[in-house]
């Protein structure tokens, strides 16, 4: 029935019109989103060709005033005065606690410190004064703790190990944490035939150029497995000379986290044993078959 109400409309004209606001909302988010996707892109886009996401990991300093300055509106006293001061963060239940028991939360941003110590040291105060105690580390020399143009796959990318170094001993003079990401992101990783790994020949990558990341096989290859064990062991290992003890990561309580593997496991979206070579194949369906006989 049609209303007499005189701001009313008729049906079959208010439908359309009900129908504009859910339209123009799914194409403001629409194209809010594939902005997105081309500002955060890798390698950049032809939108953003010489971005790389600086805006996001470098963190511009434009506060002209001092950062030790009293200020109103400073979070810089939130922060322990040196980031693991009082030992080593750990996990206690559903929570992180300092070492001597308090509870801490996180406040985190992501960084590169792809521009050295002196860059680090600069960016520390600016994020502490607004309240960041910790920062992940990803990008800028790399992503990987592996050398992607070394003939070895045991090679270290050095420049991530001293990137490492640079943030962790930065940051903490600010009262800010480390997470350590860049170790292991897969997508990086291009096998070679000296790498060794089975069924990676020369012909064979020839002939399957786009099958030369070996996505899921650090879980499950031996060698692909040493590899990976050599290449944390010396991030975790090595002194670090910004220190005055030279104290390595592994024993340095302003790294709060390590982040073992980045976007790539048996169940990600990227898991598909078909792109293996066929010896790769038959050597993990062998294995698969001989656990489940042994197990059941």
């Amino acid at each position: 029935m049609k209303s007499n109400h005189p701001n009313s409309l008729p049906c079959r004209q208010a439908r359309p019109r009900r129908l504009l606001f859910p339209l123009a909302c799914l194409l403001l988010v629409s194209t809010a989103s594939a902005g997105i996707r081309d500002f955060y892109a890798y390698p950049p886009t032809d939108r953003f060709p010489d971005l790389e996401g600086k805006s996001f990991f470098l963190w511009p300093n434009t506060d002209t005033d001092p950062h030790d300055r009293p200020d109103a509106l400073g979070l810089r006293d939130l922060n322990e005065d040196v980031a693991g001061e009082h030992g080593q963060i750990r996990k206690e239940g559903a929570r992180f606690v300092r070492g001597d028991g308090r509870p801490i939360r996180f406040w985190g941003v992501n960084v590169t410190g792809a521009e050295g110590f002196d860059r680090a040291a600069e960016q520390a105060p600016f994020l502490a004064k607004r309240g960041v105690n910790l920062v992940r580390v990803h990008g800028g020399a790399s992503k990987s703790l592996f050398s992607p143009t070394a003939d070895s796959l045991a090679a270290v990318n050095d420049a991530v190990i001293e990137q490492m170094h640079d943030v962790v001993s930065a940051m903490k003079q600010s009262g800010i944490y480390t997470y350590v990401s860049n170790t292991f992101f897969i997508i990086q990783l291009e096998l070679k035939a000296s790498h060794g790994v089975a069924g990676y020949t020369a012909d064979w990558l020839a002939a399957n150029p786009d099958k030369r990341t070996p996505f899921g096989l650090l879980f499950l290859d031996d060698t692909m497995r040493a590899a990976y064990r050599t290449w944390l062991t010396e991030l975790m290992t090595r002194p670090n000379p910004n220190e005055a003890d030279r104290r390595p990561l592994a024993e340095d309580p302003a790294v709060a986290v390590v982040e073992l593997v980045n976007e790539d496991n048996l169940f990600f979206n990227t898991f598909d044993p078909a792109d293996w070579p066929p010896e790769q194949q038959r050597i993990q369906e062998s294995r698969f078959y001989q656990w489940v006989g042994e197990r059941y």
